[in-house]
């Protein structure tokens, strides 16, 4: 599983985070343009020590093609975190 991850200030960002980044292979932090969203370099402080692996990539754009350019066929890749930041990358966005 390939997760990509971008929050609000205001979630139990830890708790959340403790949870998902253990069952992911890979997880790229991101921001959602939203003025309340954690900065990816803060996110990535507060809990890359929950994952295997990962990266910090603050467009979310960036940060989705990125995830696509590494999956293989087999891999899962889940957007969360927040619904702006799937918002942000859903069609007609």
């Amino acid at each position: 599983m390939l997760l990509i991850f971008g929050a609000m200030r205001d979630k139990a960002v830890d708790e959340v985070t403790g949870i998902l980044f253990p069952l992911a292979a890979h997880v790229v932090f991101t921001e959602p343009a939203n003025p309340r969203s954690i900065r990816t370099a803060q996110l990535a402080d507060m809990a890359g020590h929950h994952a295997a692996s990962y990266q910090v990539i603050p467009s979310a754009e960036e940060a989705l093609e990125a995830v696509l350019a590494k999956a293989r066929p087999e891999d899962v890749i889940f957007v969360t975190g927040s619904l702006y930041l799937l918002a942000d990358l859903s069609p007609g966005a």
